[in-house]
């Protein structure tokens, strides 16, 4: 991945922190790699990457730049969940911060379980028919 101004694209995510300052546009030094460095993430806990700038394995540590939006943890899959629906509803992947509110608003969901179907007066009135 190229490390920019702005950061590491990955997924659709952007991740960015203070110790890849250093790194932002320049050579990797990794063979026939250009400005391309190793980046590694775990699709379990997408909210942070680390950029590798050693062989040897000196490793730098960045965030994505919306977990705040989230907040909870939350996986690969959640966020491909919450971009199609915000792309059924005609927004963009290039709209990080509109796809975050979407994975804290499926997560929230998620935690309040599944609706329930019948009101609470439905079993009394059927006791008090008939």
């Amino acid at each position: 991945m190229t490390v920019t101004e702005k950061g590491i694209r990955i997924n659709n995510r952007t991740y960015d922190s203070r110790a890849l300052n250093p790194y932002r546009g320049k050579l990797s030094g990794w063979p026939g790699k250009g400005q391309r460095w190793p980046v590694r993430h775990h699709p379990h806990q997408p909210e942070r990457v680390w950029l590798q700038t050693e062989p040897a394995g000196g490793w730098k540590e960045a965030t994505f730049v919306y977990q705040r939006l989230i907040g909870d943890a939350w996986t690969e899959q959640v966020w491909d969940l919450a971009t199609a629906h915000h792309l059924d509803m005609g927004g963009s992947t290039h709209n990080e911060a509109a796809i975050a509110r979407e994975v804290r608003a499926l997560l929230q969901r998620a935690g309040h379980g599944p609706s329930r179907v019948s009101s609470r007066s439905e079993p009394a009135r059927l006791l008090t028919a008939g």
